[in-house]
């Protein structure tokens, strides 16, 4: 697209005394405002050579500062002499005492007359040696255009490698989180193992003195078997004692109440009625094999044959010798 410039002769209106004055006054000011600059800026370098030796050499332990109202001592280090005897910022100085020794005299008057900002320097120092040169060969020719364009051409490249070292700082940061999940997992696994071998540990230790135990005092097999038998054959004979005992008692009491009508022939039948029961209960302990013993109740007393109504005579007697004596007493 063409675009219309204006050629039109510009036209000087020739200048009064007034307006005469003013500029004189204006370019006077101005030439001030360059010469102030010009000389900030070589002051400013100066300065830095200046305090460079004053560091290399130590002078600053010569030099009073005011620690308290009216007391004096020596610097004890460069930084306390910045701060109390100039009032200067030591990362600063420091920062330009490090351009001085990375581009040298020329080239760091350069930089400062060319304005270079502190955190351009700070991205100089640290570019290639080749990079470095050719920065360096820019300030002292005095071409800021060249300069900038390498202090761009840094800056961009140390943010696309901020941002990849940012990336992989995430990622490790993620796979660092995935290896201490891993670990983790692996620890909780590890102390189910050892909580489950210590049971199984405990487990086999009884074991171990279950058998020793059975080492020491073998099982008899037939213990198990014996114990039942004997219990059985005490519950039989119990049962067997109990009808006996029922029936005798049952017989004595009926012969204890009517003694005095009770005939001859009827006490010969009881007699023969209970000796029945015992022979009676007598062949069912024989077949059971359980036949009591010594000292086992009179009823299971006597032999297989004895004359039944002969035993329960006897046994009468000796009921009613023992009623008599009761009621004798």
């Amino acid at each position: 697209m063409n675009q219309i410039i204006d050629v039109t002769p510009q036209v000087i209106e020739p200048e009064t005394p007034a307006t005469s004055q003013l500029s004189a006054i204006a370019n006077q000011l101005h030439g001030q405002a360059m010469l102030a600059g010009g000389a900030r800026k070589f002051f400013a370098v100066a300065e830095i050579k200046i305090l460079k030796e004053i560091q290399d050499r130590k002078l600053f332990k010569h030099i009073p500062i005011e620690i308290e109202p009216g007391i004096f001592r020596g610097a004890k280090n460069f930084s306390e002499y910045l701060e109390n005897a100039l009032d200067t910022s030591p990362s600063v100085v420091y920062e330009e005492i490090k351009t001085f020794e990375e581009f040298g005299d020329k080239a760091h008057d350069a930089l400062n007359r060319l304005g270079v900002l502190r955190d351009d320097k700070r991205l100089l120092r640290k570019l290639p040696d080749e990079i470095k040169a050719q920065a360096q060969e820019a300030a002292e020719s005095g071409d800021k255009s060249a300069l900038l364009r390498i202090i761009d051409m840094q800056a961009e490249e140390r943010a696309k490698e901020r941002k990849a070292a940012a990336k992989e700082k995430a990622t490790l940061e993620a796979r660092l989180a995935q290896e201490e999940a891993r670990a983790a997992g692996a620890r909780a696994d590890l102390a189910a193992k050892d909580g489950f071998i210590a049971k199984q540990a405990e487990t086999i230790m009884g074991l171990q003195d279950q058998l020793e135990e059975k080492k020491n005092n073998p099982p008899d097999p037939l213990a198990e078997a014996r114990a039942a038998v004997e219990a059985l054959d005490a519950t039989v004979l119990a049962i067997y004692t109990d009808i006996g005992t029922l029936a005798l008692r049952d017989c004595l009491a009926v012969q204890s109440t009517h003694t005095d009508h009770m005939a001859e022939h009827g006490r010969a039948v009881i007699a023969q009625a209970l000796g029945r029961i015992m022979s009676i209960t007598r062949a069912i302990a024989t077949d059971l094999d359980i036949l009591p013993d010594e000292d086992a109740p009179s009823i299971f007393a006597t032999a297989a044959g004895d004359d039944e109504k002969a035993l329960w005579e006897a046994t009468l007697r000796d009921f009613d010798a023992q009623k008599a004596a009761e009621q004798g007493e």
